[in-house]
């Protein structure tokens, strides 16, 4: 089997959104993770894991996300 039978589409957010906010899309799009990209380019990944380890902190996600991941 390949990956691309085990992923979904990566959704992408262009602009900065505090963790409430990306907390309700990853729900409603039923999704664990996004990726953030600026300029068409990929600046980052938040994920679950992320959003629980930062749960009740009033964070946005370019501060919260893995950088420098490709």
């Amino acid at each position: 089997m390949q990956i691309k039978e085990f992923m979904k589409t990566p959704y992408v957010i262009d602009k900065d959104i505090n963790l409430i906010d990306a907390a309700k899309l990853m729900s409603v799009k039923r999704i664990g993770s996004l990726l953030f990209v600026s300029r068409g380019r990929i600046k980052g990944i938040i994920t679950e894991s992320d959003m629980l380890k930062n749960f009740g902190k009033n964070k946005s996600v370019s501060v919260i996300m893995s950088k420098n991941i490709i």
